[in-house]
This record gives structure tokens, C-alpha cells and sequence, in this order.
């Protein structure tokens, strides 16, 4: 985890020192171990380094090639970069960093290095030579990367705000308006500011400083790979525990200690007793709680019979969310997930406190094992077309759920047809669209039919994944921290996404294989998913949070940019309230959220 800036002129102008020292220090909360400025051909480079392999000075950014010249700014972590390092055995090393061996592979390899990386990255590299910026993103994106380019300059950073420092810009509205209506963020190149834009995941892009002109090149796609199809389950089974435990062992690299984000789930706890029975590697766990008991991950682990004594833990609250929430979306730059990433981003300061600089977390999950019900629902439809007698063992099992104990056949292939798009649903498979409370047109998607597994694609690379991880990356950056995800190590999901999904479903449990595991080892698990984990819907039905928001938005931003139609908000909200279901308060967190951002940005002096 560090954070980075690079600012080219095109004219070369100066850059004077009170912009260079707001830059220098607008991102120490990346990295607060190191602050470094490098000036270069015109060429201003700006590094907060988070201290994680090689601790040494030596290892500190901007690192210039003694042998070219060369310099790279880096954010990130290349797990195998020991492996490749024995492949340039010709080259001499001054530091034990995969920074200094990214760059020489780089000088060694040319462009298609990249493809040689296993880890989380986003980077910048000055080639003198050529008089080129090469820059680079990792495979799913875990590690964020933007810029902005006119006629003047180019700037790429890791985060937006030391953008806007050096280039004010408007809103981009479309983005807001699209965000209320549809629930999608960070689905393509486009930030809720105009000009400044998300470098794409996957790719990597040559800027030309003699003509600024870019070129663009994806070097990896998710694809399915016949060769990596298993005869069986038990060949499945083996080759994911294997592929799982060379995972583990690389996001384990560095040289602080590594904690764990931790929950009642099943990902979380596969993951502390993984790393416990193979690895023999234990690490901190960090959790969080809510004051409703029911929602309490606490109580739900000792539910599971688990000592929590050396859990690290906090207890939150709606009020408090509310409270910070113009802080929190400052920090990251645009809207929030929920309460729960809400929750997550308090969690981080405990776990900087605690002095933990790299946690390990279970996102990717959910996408390929089928974890989300509407991926369960789309499952059950395929076996229908392609294995009726399995449909009727596994659609049993489904009727067991009370809400469903009534369907038929035909009811239930209707039910599943509303699944078949690129619409995006809560966990609990509610639709997260809202059109209804914008003004105007909105940019729409083409309506077109889905199978499960573009679907699955379409979460991994658009709609679901790359904004967890923004979220991710954001709350942790914010204090300090990084975040790694074994679960998405491409080699790891390139073989899941290529194998059958009944190797992943068995008895109505998603995630089987996982859960497997730990039968076998005997692990305490619920087999049933949590889908509704914070007090997010009963908070927002309190008359006094819904006169306060209603307050709050009736004259905000939202209604003088013409975006929101506040009297259909305010309807849908009272019917919220008289709702005796706790329905979907998504549409209430949207706005919110929304709002708190055109706030906050129009407002702050960065």
C-alpha cells in the first residue's frame, strides 16, 4: 500500500514548491512510513511509501535504475517477485524489494513483463529512452490507478484528490444521476468527475511525451480454459485445495506481520483455519459488531463455539455512520457500499492502532462459488435445461426456504428470468435500480439476456467486484493499512470460472468445496449464508432518521442540479416506513450518499 502521483507538462513548466509540498503530503495517510519528490525531464514524481518488503531506506520511491536511468512509482505488492528475481540473475540488485525488480524486468522483458506478475499493483514507469510513461494496472484491479490528460498535461495518481489540487473539475452528473439510478460505481472508466478517469484493470497504457499521445492494450481477460476442466470432483476438489494453499503462501509475503479481516462467515473463517491447519500460520483476526444483538458477529462466532477472546473487535451504530459518513466519502473519494463497509472503514484505525500494516480478506468468493442467491437461482435454472433429476434433488431443497415452499415449477423458471440480465441485486437478491427517482434520461444499458456465467463475468470485471475492492482499498488506505485478497489470485480464479458449476453447488450449500474442507477438518461453519449482516433497514425506519435525511436532501445539491426528484424520494420513503417488511433501504443510502459527496467535494479545499 502506497500512494503516488506523476505530473507531466507539456510545455514543461515549473511546478512550485507550495503545490509540490500539498502533494507530497495529501496521501501520507497511504503511506505514512516515507515522503519522496523526484524531479525529471520535466517530469514530477511523488511517493508515500507503506513499508512492507524491505524495510530499508534504500527500498524508498521514486526508485531510479542506476543502470538507465529509469524511474518507477509503485502501489502494491508482486507475491512472486523472489521467483523473478532469480530470472535476472544478470542484472546487479542494490535493495531486496520487488519494486527494484519490477522495474529491471521490465528494462529486461519490455511491455509484456506484466505478464509475468502474480499480485496487487498499479505503477508508473518513465522510460528514458523512449521518452515514454508505461503504466499499469493489476489483473481485477485491487489496486486503483487514475488519471487525467488535456492539451497541458497528463497527471496519473492513486488517488483522485491530488488531481483536483492540480486540476479543478466539474462534476460529472451523469455518473451521480447514473449512481441513484442504477446502484452501479467504478463499472467502466468513468469517476463522478469530469475528465478524470479510472485506468482500466488488466491493462496497461504507453504515453508518447513528444506527441501525448496513448496507446491501450489489455495484456489479461477471464476466460475459460479447457485444459484446467477436472474429470471429476474429487480432482476439483484437490486442484482448488492446492491451488488455495500456493495462494495463501504468496499474499503471506513481506516483512511485517499480517493480520486477518474476520467474520462469522464462511470465507473468513475457511481462511483463519487454512492458514492455522496447512500453513501453520496464525494471525490476528479483527471483526466488527453492532449494538443490535442480532446483527452482533460476536455473539454469532461464539454461536459457532469459537473463542473470541483474542478477537480483535469494535461495536457501531446507524448514528455514528451518519455522523462520520462526510468523512468517510471524502476519504474515498465517492459513495460507500453500506453499513457494513461503513463499519469496516472504523475497524481499520483498530488495526492500525494494533500496529498491523497488511490484513487478508475473503472477497471473490461469493463470485465463484456462486455465494449470491441469484447466482444459487440461476444455477437451479441451468440444471432444469441441463440435468432434470439433479433439478429436482437440489429444487427440493430450495422449496425448503418458506418463501419458496409454495413454488411450482413454472413459478419458480419465472422467478428466475428477472435474473437473467446485467442488473445489479442486494445479496438477498433485491434489485438494486431506482430509476424512478431521477429526472431526465439516464445512460442505459442495452436489455439484453445473460447466461450464469457472463453474469458471473459481468459481477467479477463490471458491476460487483471492482467496487468492493475500490471500497476495500479506500477504507484501508485511509489509515494506513493494505488489504489482500487470496481469493482472486488469477490463477486460482481462471480455474474456478473454467470448471462446472456443480462442482461448486451440492445439496442446495454454495461454496461446497470450501465447505468440504471444513468438515473435514472438523472447522465450526454455518452452512446457510448471512445475507443481511448490519442494521442498515431497521435504522432507516425511525421517523425522526427519516425527517432528518428528508430535512438534509430538500435543499441540497441533488435537488439543485436537477438530479433527484425529491417529492418521488419522499414517497418512497413514507412507503418505506408503513412497509411492515423490512424491504430494501438501498435507494434511501444512494441518495444519502450522493448527497454527501456533491456536498463535501463542492465545499473542501484540497
Amino acid at each position: 500500500m502506497c500512494g503516488f502521483t506523476v505530473v507531466r507538462y507539456k510545455s514543461q513548466e515549473k511546478m512550485n514548491n507550495n503545490l509540490k509540498k500539498k502533494l507530497l503530503l495529501c496521501q501520507k495517510h497511504r503511506g505514512p512510513d516515507h515522503r519522496e519528490f523526484t524531479e525529471s525531464e520535466g517530469i514530477y514524481f511523488f511517493h508515500n511509501r507503506l513499508k512492507i518488503i524491505d524495510l530499508s531506506n534504500d527500498s524508498n520511491q521514486p526508485f531510479i535504475s542506476k543502470k538507465t536511468g529509469n524511474i518507477i512509482v509503485f502501489n502494491g505488492e508482486i507475491y512472486n517477485y523472489k521467483y523473478l528475481r532469480k530470472k535476472l540473475s544478470k542484472r546487479k540488485f542494490y535493495t531486496n524489494s520487488d519494486t527494484e525488480v519490477l522495474l529491471y524486468l521490465y528494462e529486461e522483458k519490455g511491455e509484456d513483463f506484466i505478464k509475468f506478475l502474480n499480485g496487487i499493483f498499479s505503477f508508473v514507469i518513465y522510460d528514458k529512452k523512449k521518452d515514454t510513461l508505461f503504466s499499469g494496472r493489476d489483473r481485477l484491479g485491487v489496486k486503483p490507478l487514475y488519471y487525467f490528460k488535456d492539451k497541458k498535461k497528463v497527471i496519473f495518481s492513486t488517488e483522485i484528490k491530488p488531481i483536483l489540487i492540480i486540476q479543478r473539475t466539474k462534476f460529472n452528473l451523469e455518473e451521480v444521476k447514473s449512481y441513484i439510478s442504477s446502484g452501479n460505481l467504478y463499472e467502466d472508466k468513468f469517476t463522478f468527475f469530469n475528465n478524470i478517469f479510472i485506468h482500466e484493470a488488466a491493462n496497461f497504457s504507453r504515453l508518447n511525451l513528444s506527441n501525448f499521445k496513448f496507446f491501450k492494450k489489455r495484456y489479461w481477460i477471464l476466460k475459460k480454459d479447457k485444459s484446467l476442466i477436472c474429470k471429476n470432483y474429487s480432482q476439483f476438489y484437490t486442484k482448488f485445495i492446492n491451488l488455495m494453499d500456493h495462494s495463501l503462501r504468496l499474499n503471506l509475503v513481506g516483512d511485517v506481520k499480517v493480520g486477518l479481516l474476520y467474520s462469522s462467515g464462511t470465507d473468513s473463517n475457511f481462511l483463519r483455519y487454512f492458514l492455522q491447519t496447512k500453513i501453520n500460520k496464525r494471525l490476528k483476526c479483527f471483526t466488527f459488531g453492532w449494538k443490535e444483538k442480532k446483527y452482533d458477529e460476536l455473539q454469532r462466532l461464539k454461536n459457532l463455539k469459537i473463542n473470541t477472546n483474542k478477537i480483535q473487535s469494535i461495536t457501531t451504530e446507524g448514528s455514528k455512520i451518519l455522523k462520520n459518513l462526510n468523512k468517510m466519502i471524502f476519504m474515498c473519494e465517492g459513495p460507500i457500499g453500506g453499513f457494513g463497509i461503513a463499519a469496516l472503514y472504523d475497524l481499520f484505525k483498530i488495526i492500525k492502532k494494533k500496529k498491523t500494516k497488511v490484513v487478508i480478506s475473503g472477497e471473490g468468493s461469493d463470485e465463484f462459488f456462486l455465494g449470491y442467491f441469484n447466482f444459487y437461482v440461476l444455477f437451479l435454472r441451468n440444471l432444469y435445461f441441463n440435468n432434470n433429476k439433479l433439478f429436482r434433488k437440489e429444487f427440493d431443497k430450495f422449496k425448503e426456504n418458506e418463501s419458496y415452499r409454495d413454488y411450482t415449477t413454472k413459478d419458480f423458471m419465472n422467478f428466475s428470468r428477472k435474473f437473467l440480465s446485467k442488473e445489479l441485486f442486494t445479496p438477498d437478491a433485491q434489485n438494486m435500480s431506482d430509476t424512478d427517482l431521477v429526472n431526465g434520461k439516464t445512460k442505459t444499458k442495452k436489455a439484453i439476456s445473460l447466461n450464469l456465467e457472463q453474469i458471473v463475468k459481468n459481477y467479477v470485471t463490471k458491476t460487483k467486484l471492482p467496487k468492493l475492492l475500490s471500497f476495500l482499498d479506500k477504507c484501508s488506505g485511509a489509515h494506513g493499512v493494505e488489504c489482500r485478497v487470496p481469493m482472486l489470485d488469477h490463477n486460482l480464479i481462471t480455474f474456478l470460472y473454467s470448471n462446472p458449476d456443480y462442482f461448486k453447488v451440492r445439496d442446495s450449500l454454495t461454496k461446497y468445496p470450501i465447505k468440504q474442507w471444513m468438515r473435514v477438518n472438523k472447522i465450526p461453519h454455518h452452512d446457510k449464508k448471512h445475507f443481511v449482516a448490519t442494521p442498515q433497514r431497521e435504522f432507516f425506519k425511525n421517523k425522526k432518521i427519516y425527517m432528518k435525511i428528508c430535512k438534509n436532501i430538500s435543499n441540497g445539491k441533488l435537488v439543485k442540479y436537477r438530479i433527484l426528484n425529491f417529492k418521488k424520494f419522499k414517497i418512497k420513503y413514507q412507503k418505506y416506513l408503513k412497509n411492515n417488511n423490512l424491504g430494501n433501504s438501498f435507494f434511501i443510502w444512494k441518495v444519502l450518499n450522493a448527497e454527501s459527496f456533491l456536498k463535501v467535494f463542492k465545499e473542501s479545499k484540497i
